[in-house]
């Protein structure tokens, strides 16, 4: 039996020792920390008094927590795991400073302190009363318009205000401000309501007012001898061939009139003078009058600031060009396929129409080509205002090649031609002659020069020689002077 007790206490002290290590083991891997959480916690009321609520209207403490747990649940830690609270179950209206509970979701999160440990708490008697609804407006209505206020339709009228008797007691109203800038008709929508006290201070978020919102309707009338209508421009005329109004434009598009009630209210809209716009080729900007009815007049508008858009018609125009060379070099030629491209050009019709062929250039670019066979993309400078929508083909083929040399011959020069001339003459004399030979030449490959001079001698008659056929070295015209004697047989 002593030996079984005595079995018994080694198994308990090893046990206890068991647990010691674990918890020694435990705390190196997982150690505990104690700290304040950095994040605040609100303040929950529990168990409060029926009939009772807050001053002022709304509780909203805030405590810290120093907690104790392991280093895991700490990085695990939110705010949302954590509660406090205020118990005031049986107290009624009055002022308390209540202590403030804590707890933590996670069962190995300590609370160690609330900071601070109690929150004031003021309750008051919860008390409801309806109040009417009011409206302050501002501002004015448009020139010719007025406010009807006495017409102002509020819905609902009354509403419900709840929060401190304190308070409550002091609210007689409820209002709202509404603020108009040149209203032209009657407006219609919400805004919200503010409470207010007999002294006109509001009481803010101290009460709470039931509906928040209301619906209003204030009615906007035109004053009698007054119509505000649109304005309608009279234009005549047509612009120029090959354009047309885009739009027209006034300002402003609608004019109060004044007058005569009977005339006035008769008016449904205004047309002005007319604008003649004939042959037009551009914007037309005029100020112009109204054409109004005796017995009305425009309020605040000398005139009418008119804008007659006008632009050119669009159009297409399909024309052939030869491809021009550029960039090569002096020493190649190009032979280009095909040699003519259709380009369409798409822009203002007029411009077309008045399009020249030296407006419009295509280009075969070959910078940097030599000699082989290409496809060469186009390029091309059309006039500002017009736009290519299509050139066939976009690309040429180019057969780029050398310049063949110039061919050069020498020609054989005989400079001295021989003539030969016979002279009749029936007198011996003798005597010095001038002998002027004029030589007319007819070039071919191998020049024959013909030439049949003229022979005039001093103290005879001319005498026709016919000298032998000569060759020489193609020239434009020889002048010979020989010096001859005349004698028997000359």
């Amino acid at each position: 039996m002593r030996k079984w007790a005595d079995n018994l206490g080694m198994f308990a002290l090893a046990l206890v020792l068991a647990v010691i290590v674990w918890i020694v083991a435990t705390q190196q891997q997982n150690p505990i920390e104690e700290s304040e959480f950095d994040e605040p916690i609100e303040v929950e009321i529990r168990n409060q008094p029926e009939g009772t609520t807050f001053l002022p209207g709304v509780f909203d403490e805030q405590v810290w927590l120093t907690l104790r747990a392991p280093q895991n649940s700490w990085r695990d830690l939110r705010a949302t795991k954590c509660t406090a609270w205020v118990d005031l179950e049986e107290r009624g209206a009055g002022d308390y400073e209540v202590p403030v509970q804590a707890l933590c979701l996670d069962s190995n999160i300590r609370v160690i302190s609330v900071r601070p440990a109690s929150v004031p708490v003021m309750l008051q008697e919860e008390m409801s009363r309806v109040v009417p609804v009011q409206i302050q407006l501002y501002g004015s209505a448009a020139l010719g318009y007025q406010v009807n206020s006495g017409q102002v339709v509020i819905e609902p009228e009354n509403v419900t205000v709840t929060g401190p008797a304190p308070i409550v007691e002091l609210v007689d109203r409820a209002t709202l401000d509404l603020y108009f800038q040149d209203v032209k008709e009657t407006f219609t929508g919400v805004r919200a309501v503010v409470a207010r006290q007999t002294n006109g201070e509001s009481v803010g978020s101290q009460v709470t007012v039931e509906p928040s919102r209301v619906q209003i309707t204030v009615p906007v009338v035109q004053e009698t001898g007054f119509n505000e209508v649109a304005v309608r421009p009279n234009i005549v005329g047509s612009v120029a061939r090959g354009y047309w109004v885009r739009g027209v434009t006034l300002d402003p598009v609608t004019v109060m009139l004044v007058g005569d009630p009977d005339v006035v209210s008769k008016i449904t809209f205004a047309e002005t003078v007319p604008l003649d716009i004939t042959g037009a080729t551009g914007d037309v900007v005029e100020r112009i009058a109204l054409d109004l009815p005796e017995g009305a007049s425009t309020v605040g508008v000398t005139g009418m600031l008119i804008t007659v858009t006008v632009s050119a018609q669009q159009g297409s125009q399909t024309i052939l060009r030869q491809p021009i060379v550029r960039g090569l070099s002096t020493d190649l030629t190009a032979q280009v396929s095909p040699a003519l491209v259709e380009m369409t050009l798409v822009g203002p019709l007029p411009r077309l129409e008045a399009l020249e062929e030296q407006e419009v250039f295509v280009y075969v670019e070959l910078v940097d080509k030599g000699v082989g066979q290409y496809n060469v993309e186009l390029t091309y400078l059309v006039p500002e205002g017009l736009e290519v929508s299509s050139l066939l083909p976009p690309s040429v083929d180019v057969l780029i090649s050398r310049v063949p040399p110039t061919p050069t011959s020498t020609p054989t020069r005989t400079p001295t031609p021989t003539a030969t001339s016979t002279l009749n003459v029936s007198d011996t004399l003798t005597t010095t002659a001038a002998l002027t030979l004029t030589l007319t030449p007819v070039l071919t490959t191998t020049p024959a020069l013909t030439v049949t001079p003229v022979v005039t001698v001093t103290g005879v008659p001319r005498v026709p020689v016919t000298p032998e056929t000569l060759e020489a070295t193609p020239t434009l015209t020889i002048t010979l002077s020989p010096t001859a004697a005349a004698g028997d047989g000359g």
